[in-house]
């Protein structure tokens, strides 16, 4: 037996092996990826820097020959024969054959190629040709335009073989992209039988090693369902030797173990049975003493509250006796703060009547003045008016004078233009007197816009001297109504002083009377405080009864309520009881249901 069991394959041993299957089949199907991804980038690369090396080259030869090169140089040399630029065509040259030979040299050429290469090379030397005729004729004094019209050139060669080598260079890459989506799909199908053999053996492995697991736990299955409807009496038999089997042999163990504690417990259910019947004879009895102490607390509870009903009776009276002596005594408080405060009242009218007395006769005084300078104020707002009259007749003439300087200024413009036209006529000779008829013609525009804006700017002041004479019109009208009120404000003031003068003669009577009602007043408030006194001494008395007894009601209330709690927690340990017999009766029913006989069958291990 032992050699049998060292042949045998545990279900961790099995799993291993089917992950170690998986994972060398994966690393073999990435390997073979990876080696088929690096050869394809690899020619990517070295098709990318040759197709970039053509590009590079092309760009060079253009870039020599182009407007920023060879021909800019040779035209640069017509316009300002630098021989600077002579320096760079023959710099340009040399580049534009070093990028030549190279490109020639690059393998894989089409002889079209070559052809077009050649084209754009003798462009290139017929311009570094015209560059050494063009130092020639300027030699011989040639103009520019004489040079212009003997080097022609025909560029469109050149730029017809530039734009064949692009076409050229677009047909490459597209050949090369065609060719490496070949090579992808290819890969990509070499790569899917890969990972499709991994696959089917990988769900070979897995139905071998899911065979020899379900069988076994079929077995274990079918035991417990029995188990499941209260059979415990069967233990598992499968052998041992992998982890299922190590499973069977703890489940056998477990199913013995229930055996003992189902036991157990239907020998514990008969004895709680018996306790139930006993507390619940014990609960009934300490239920009805319960019962009887509630009801005669309850009745002592209900003496107390009279009690406490005719004490809040009394108190309630003897607090409304207290408040409406409290109301009474502000009420009187508040009367004599009144009275004082009319008391000071009065006496400051009386105060403010002799002063209201004082300043009338003083402002009299002042209001005789004012009408004084009421005068005075509308002669000078019509001195005003006359100087403003004046002012404006004066503009009057600077605008005559400014038409003078507009005409001046006309003629002084008409004079330098034909001075102007003489010296065109003078030629040469009439250059410098043309320049003072230009500075003569400056200066009549410049005399002619200032005397615009002096003409705007005086008829501004003009419209603002109308509305001053306007506003200094009114101003003199307002001044003469302002003189007949003031004369009504100082016979208004001759009645207040006299009107004042009685005043303050009636608030000293006031005075006197008010002082004697303060003093009235004050006796009445000392009389209330003292009943006040002697109802809040009468309150506290029965404050402190109520409180002895509102004690007791709630000392009592205690008691009712630890009553009624003892009482219902014997009601409820009743009720528990009472389910706890039809729980334990329950109990005793279900253990019957499971067969427990044969506790001591035997049980498979690891050993077998």
């Amino acid at each position: 037996m032992s050699n049998a069991k060292t042949f045998r394959l545990t279900v961790k041993t099995k799993l291993i092996l089917l992950s170690v299957i998986i994972t060398v089949s994966l690393l073999f199907g990435i390997f073979t990826q990876y080696r088929s991804l690096t050869t394809i980038r690899g020619m990517w690369d070295e098709y990318n820097q040759y197709i970039a090396r053509r590009e590079h080259l092309i760009s060079a030869m253009k870039s020599s020959l182009g407007y920023g090169g060879m021909i800019h140089h040779f035209k640069n040399y017509v316009l300002r024969q630098d021989p600077k630029y002579v320096t760079a065509s023959e710099e340009d040259f040399t580049l534009f054959n070093r990028a030549r030979e190279d490109y020639l040299g690059l393998p894989n050429l089409l002889e079209d190629e070559v052809k077009q290469v050649g084209v754009v090379g003798e462009t290139m030397s017929r311009y570094r040709r015209a560059v050494s005729t063009a130092r020639s004729l300027f030699s011989d004094g040639k103009t520019i335009r004489e040079v212009d019209k003997t080097i022609k050139i025909d560029d469109s060669p050149a730029l017809q073989a530039f734009e064949w080598l692009s076409e050229n260079r677009d047909r490459l890459i597209r050949e090369g992209n065609t060719r490496m989506v070949a090579s992808l799909n290819r890969m990509l199908f070499q790569q899917g039988g890969i990972f499709s053999a991994i696959l089917l053996v990988t769900l070979l492995f897995s139905l071998l090693i899911s065979s020899s697991i379900t069988g076994k736990l079929k077995k274990i299955i079918s035991i417990t369902e029995e188990m499941a409807a209260g059979n415990l009496s069967r233990n598992v038999d499968v052998k041992p030797g992998d982890e299922i089997g190590d499973l069977a042999d703890n489940f056998n163990r477990a199913v013995n173990s229930l055996r003992k504690i189902i036991n157990s417990v239907k020998e514990t259910s008969s004895e709680s049975s018996r306790i139930s019947d006993s507390l619940s004879e014990e609960t009934q009895r300490t239920s009805a003493s319960v019962e009887e102490i509630t009801a005669n607390i309850e009745s002592i509870n209900k003496q107390f509250g009279h009690l406490a009903d005719n004490i809040a009776s009394s108190s309630t009276a003897v607090e409304e006796i207290l408040a409406n002596t409290s109301s009474l005594v502000n009420q009187i408080s508040h009367q004599a703060l009144s009275v004082s405060l009319t008391s000071a009242a009065i006496e400051e009218m009386t105060a403010s009547i002799d002063n209201v007395a004082k300043i009338a006769s003083t402002k009299k005084a002042a209001t005789d003045n004012l009408v004084s300078i009421t005068q005075d104020g509308g002669e000078k707002v019509d001195l005003t008016n006359r100087v403003i009259q004046d002012i404006s007749k004066n503009i009057d003439d600077m605008m005559e004078l400014i038409t003078v300087i507009n005409n001046v200024a006309s003629q002084t413009n008409l004079l330098s233009m034909n001075a102007a036209i003489e010296a065109a006529h003078a030629g040469e000779f009439g250059k410098g007197f043309a320049v003072v008829a230009d500075e003569i013609r400056k200066l009549a525009e410049s005399t002619a816009d200032n005397s615009k804006n002096i003409s705007r700017l005086l008829n501004g002041v003009i419209d603002k001297i109308k509305q001053a004479l306007e506003s200094s019109t009114a101003s003199g009208e307002t001044f003469t109504e302002i003189l007949k009120v003031v004369s009504d404000v100082v016979g208004s003031f001759a009645e207040i002083s006299t009107s004042t003068e009685e005043l303050a003669a009636g608030s000293q009577e006031v005075r006197k009377a008010g002082t004697e009602l303060l003093t009235i007043t004050e006796e009445i408030r000392r009389g209330s405080e003292e009943m006040k006194v002697g109802a809040e001494h009468i309150n506290d008395a029965l404050s402190n009864v109520k409180n002895i007894s509102a004690e007791s009601v709630n000392g009592i209330n205690e008691i009712s309520i630890g009553s009624s709690e003892i009482n219902r927690a014997v009601v409820q340990i009743s009720e528990l009881s009472k389910k706890n017999s039809t729980a334990v009766a329950e109990l005793r029913d279900e253990m019957r249901q499971f067969n427990t006989d044969a506790e001591d069958a035997p049980i498979l291990t690891a050993k077998g």
